[in-house]
């Protein structure tokens, strides 16, 4: 199983997020980007898709995931 996922991250002093190498920003506050991203992450026609949050020091969470919900027969 692929998944899809929108990276948040530091660059330069400013935020950034990238999918499928393609960055977008720059951000003024973490929250910012974190939140275009999620906008972004909406938007992409897959219910795997991830926005994940990557520390200067390359640590990683999780911090937006695409739910799919599911109908009961």
């Amino acid at each position: 199983m692929i998944e899809r996922h929108i990276i948040v991250s530091e660059k330069d002093h400013a935020w950034q997020y990238s999918y499928r190498g393609a960055a977008t920003g720059p951000f003024k506050t973490k929250q910012d980007a974190i939140e275009d991203a999620i906008i972004s992450a909406r938007k992409v026609e897959d219910d795997r898709v991830e926005v994940i949050l990557q520390e200067s020091d390359l640590s990683q969470e999780t911090v937006w995931r695409q739910v799919q919900t599911l109908e009961s027969p």
